[in-house]
């Protein structure tokens, strides 16, 4: 019995093992050059090395956001629907998205974001989309600098107030 216990305990270490060393963030910049994030805090890594223009792919994981994102930048992940989950997992940002100065034309789609989206004081932010997202909690564009324009929900849930 102890020979299967010990068994089956080795054979859990080594599948958790590999599913983490799955969870891979991809920064695609937009010279074409590929960096792949293999730690847990690799969206955050994978931000850090972005410059205006460059595409980070999320894969079905939960992630903590940068503090501010003030680059223009596109985000996918894998979606938050059932159907999308299937074969990688649902990618989960857990934590408030700050917009700032400096994210117009930023896009992020097929993530579930698990608190709310906000616009950092005094900032103005336009051209914004989320795609297929869900947004657990809320949305305010309201800051005291100009007012925020152009920002589209597309597909996308907000289970909490938009203002």
């Amino acid at each position: 019995m102890r020979i299967i216990f010990s068994a089956l305990l080795i054979t859990m270490c080594v599948l958790s093992k590999s599913m983490v060393a799955q969870t891979v963030v991809s920064l695609h910049h937009s010279n074409g050059q590929i960096t792949n994030y293999f730690q847990t805090d690799g969206f955050q890594k994978a931000y850090a090395d972005a410059v205006d223009g460059d595409t980070i792919i999320l894969p079905g994981a939960t992630f903590a956001p940068p503090s501010r994102i003030e680059k223009q930048l596109t985000i996918f992940g894998t979606g938050h629907y059932n159907t999308a989950e299937s074969p990688t997992g649902k990618t989960y940002i857990n934590g408030n998205v700050v917009l700032d100065n400096g994210v117009d034309y930023f896009h992020i789609e097929g993530v579930h974001i698990i608190g709310a989206i906000t616009v950092a004081s005094g900032a103005t932010v336009s051209n914004i989309t989320f795609k297929r997202c869900y947004i657990s909690g809320g949305a305010v564009f309201a800051s005291t600098g100009d007012p925020s324009t152009n920002i589209s929900f597309i597909e996308s849930v907000i289970s909490a107030v938009l203002t």
